[in-house]
């Protein structure tokens, strides 16, 4: 229900910045679902949704073993996810992040006998929400409320999009991590052109069968990115991770200004303000559950 929440707060800060008036029912179908879905190749899993059940075959697809899906199978899914949506309980099929029903499920966390008062906008919230998990090498996704880092992080979608539809053997499926090397990019002063926005940007690592994928980015630097470009802010995240088993870290709080100090004070003795120079000197010696731990990172 958090992605319910994080998409309510991106349409209100895209449709007060594009002065539009989109419902949350009218931009998933017209926007989000044209940039995720309607291609061969998805921008995220649709999970148990019509959408991707029965289950689609990628991997065949990417590799040219198997066709992909025609344009009419894809309006088909589509149709039978919204018919779902407007008829059925809210659970994990059709809605991000919500419970599965059955509760004995290792994704039916959050179970409550409360009825309460869901409505119909926020399961297109939820997938709209979701879309802005941005992915770190820890395997953990983080999302953050914050209305620009939200409409930065939209604006990353339109070229992975582009990069999947030109690139044959890139595989789908990968926002989350996308979201991570993206917001890293786009934060960067030294590399980041308005005007062109790949250049200086290759975040794709080769697999074991020779396709290529988008690979994971240190959570330091996406923090440091971050930290950077809100140089007065301390921020709340919430750190999560879906899949065959749901994994809910919390909120966790970021002291920006400190997570940003190190590098400040590197920078006024050795007098280099090239980042990228002082990022291979810093580290951490756990990984970023542990660092969650601690309650607040950057403290």
């Amino acid at each position: 229900m958090i992605a319910a929440n994080i998409g309510r707060i991106f349409l209100d800060a895209y449709n007060e910045k594009h002065k539009s008036n989109y419902t949350a029912k009218v931009f998933f179908a017209e926007k989000y679902y044209d940039i995720f879905y309607n291609h061969n190749k998805y921008l995220m899993s649709a999970g148990n949704s019509p959408l991707e059940n029965p289950k689609i075959s990628w991997d065949k697809m990417r590799s040219g073993q198997i066709p992909y899906e025609t344009i009419e199978k894809r309006n088909d899914r589509f149709t039978k996810t919204i018919h779902k949506i407007e008829n059925e309980p809210a659970d994990a099929s059709i809605a991000i992040g919500f419970p599965s029903l059955d509760m004995t499920a290792t994704t039916s966390g959050q179970i409550t006998n409360m009825n309460l008062p869901l409505k119909e906008d926020d399961v297109y919230l939820s997938w709209i929400g979701s879309g802005f998990g941005i992915g770190v090498q820890s395997g953990l996704s983080l999302l953050f409320s914050n209305k620009q880092i939200l409409l930065d992080l939209y604006d990353g979608w339109q070229l992975y999009r582009e990069f999947l539809n030109k690139t044959p053997n890139l595989r789908g499926n990968q926002i989350n991590t996308w979201n991570g090397q993206w917001i890293e990019h786009r934060y960067n002063r030294n590399t980041y052109d308005a005007d062109n926005l790949s250049s200086s940007f290759n975040p794709f690592g080769t697999m074991k069968d020779g396709g290529l994928e988008v690979t994971s980015q240190s959570w330091t630097k996406v923090l440091v990115r971050i930290a950077f470009n809100y140089p007065d802010s301390s921020l709340t995240a919430y750190i999560y991770s879906l899949g065959q088993t749901n994994i809910t870290v919390g909120f966790v709080p970021f002291e920006l200004p400190r997570i940003r100090q190190p590098y400040e004070l590197y920078c006024k003795y050795f007098g280099t303000s090239k980042t990228d120079q002082v990022e291979q000197l810093f580290g951490t010696a756990f990984g970023f559950t542990k660092a969650c731990q601690m309650g607040s990172i950057g403290v």
